[in-house]
């Protein structure tokens, strides 16, 4: 499968993808992730052909996990696409309200979900990278010192949307990242995975 994408954090997105793909059985030729503006949608799955999709989703002012969401939203509708023949759907069954459509409620009821077990899986390089994020500021307070000495960058989100960094041993950074800083941060390490 190919994955293109211009998204500002593109290597995390291209194992999300894969994460996904593989989570709903799906084997898509080419996923092609974009970011655009548009004020009424965070984003939109166009079938190219049957087996090729873009996904165009808004970045702007929003964070990761905000995207990330976003973009497990619309696999879900490439899988609906590859599985359940969404496109008669969408071609037939417009008429049926946005909130009793079938095929929205499964993507939102399992987006979120999608996006806390690749998380997880995550959380797991992080550990294998030596990274630790937390919530916030009461959890990594409660981090065993000695946890702390073996990472090489720690911290928390702060309520501005910040990352803090309480230690980092990647290389010269200002006391807290911004999203599009610790992305970037992050996206050189997985490139290291």
């Amino acid at each position: 499968m190919l994955v293109e994408t211009d998204l500002q954090c593109s290597a995390p997105v291209e194992k999300f993808i894969s994460f996904l793909c593989s989570e709903l059985n799906i084997n898509p030729t080419r996923i092609t992730i974009g970011s655009f503006c548009n004020d009424g949608s965070l984003g939109l799955c166009i079938d190219e052909t049957e087996t090729d999709f873009i996904i165009l989703v808004k970045e702007q002012e929003r964070d990761i996990g905000e995207i990330f969401t976003t973009i497990a939203h619309e696999m879900i509708h490439v899988k609906q696409y590859m599985q359940e023949n969404l496109g008669w759907f969408l071609d037939n069954r417009s008429y049926i309200p946005y909130s009793e459509r079938w095929w929205e409620e499964e993507a939102f009821a399992m987006s979120v979900p999608l996006v806390e077990k690749f998380a997880k899986t995550l959380q797991h390089i992080g550990e294998q990278m030596n990274i630790l994020i937390f919530k916030d500021v009461n959890e990594y307070r409660k981090v065993k010192r000695e946890d702390l000495m073996r990472s090489h960058i720690a911290g928390y989100w702060q309520d501005d949307g910040r990352f803090a960094v309480c230690k980092n041993r990647l290389g010269p950074s200002p006391a807290d990242f911004t999203q599009e800083e610790l992305n970037d941060a992050i996206e050189k390490s997985l490139k290291k995975v």
